[in-house]
């Protein structure tokens, strides 16, 4: 006995929707099975993986004595700055010195703060800009 056209369409598609259903669910399968450890939960997330921290580099230490030739010598005062924080008054001190000294190696800094850990900052900021500039670390 034959069925009625109208039937017959909804019959097709109702197959057509199950087969595409079918080869969806055959490709997640399949992924799923190739990379075990990329496992997703329902929000879509990754598991198996933990997330990583991040870990900074310490600033290398600033040396105790530098040798240099002392016919070159040539001292430079940079101005002084009241504005901002301690590490822009040191950025912008020594943004100036090396304006000053145009290329030429710093060899000693000399800083006058407040306390022990001012002087602590302003060794770390002095290491991690002449590191940024790939230039030779002064004494402090």
């Amino acid at each position: 006995m034959r069925m009625p056209r109208a039937e017959s369409r909804w019959s097709a598609i109702r197959l057509l929707a199950l087969a595409a259903l079918a080869c969806a669910a055959l490709a997640a399968w399949s992924a799923q099975k190739a990379d075990p450890k990329k496992e997703i939960d329902w929000e879509g997330r990754k598991q198996g993986r933990k997330e990583e921290t991040q870990t900074l580099e310490l600033p290398r230490d600033l040396p105790l004595a530098v040798v240099g030739e002392t016919r070159r010598l040539a001292f430079y005062v940079t101005p002084l700055s009241g504005k901002g924080l301690l590490s822009q008054q040191v950025r912008d001190a020594l943004k100036g010195l090396s304006r000053q000294a145009s290329g030429e190696t710093v060899l000693r800094i000399r800083a006058f703060v407040a306390g022990a850990g001012d002087l602590r900052r302003v060794r770390d900021i002095v290491s991690q800009t002449f590191g940024d500039r790939r230039q030779p670390r002064p004494a402090l």
